[in-house]
């Protein structure tokens, strides 16, 4: 039972962080603001094709990514949005694997 509540305290904690750190609004890294322009500069067409600026990203991402940029705008909260999502979803992820694969002590 101890060992849930510890899991279950992680969970929280990764959830809390990965909030926080959304909600924070912080300025844009280089590589995230190189990423970004390719949506300004290219369609769905153009993201098939090699990305500038040194940049590499999975198409499925990037798609995705276009469309909540077409959807919700280009705002930095807007651009987070979907890799929050998918952090949030990691966790859960982790957990389930965690709790499949290990003991529950080492879970």
């Amino acid at each position: 039972m101890r060992e849930r509540r510890y899991a279950l305290g992680l969970v929280v904690l990764g959830l809390l962080w990965r909030t926080l750190r959304f909600a924070s609004n912080f300025p844009f890294s280089i590589d995230e603001a190189s990423t970004g322009l390719h949506f300004l500069q290219r369609g769905v067409t153009g993201l098939l094709l090699p990305l500038g600026y040194a940049q590499v990203a999975p198409i499925g991402f990037l798609i995705s990514e276009l469309g909540v940029e077409r959807i919700l705008g280009g705002s930095e909260t807007a651009l987070r949005l979907l890799p929050w999502l998918q952090g949030v979803f990691a966790v859960f992820l982790f957990w389930r694997l965690a709790r499949m694969t290990l003991t529950a002590r080492s879970a």
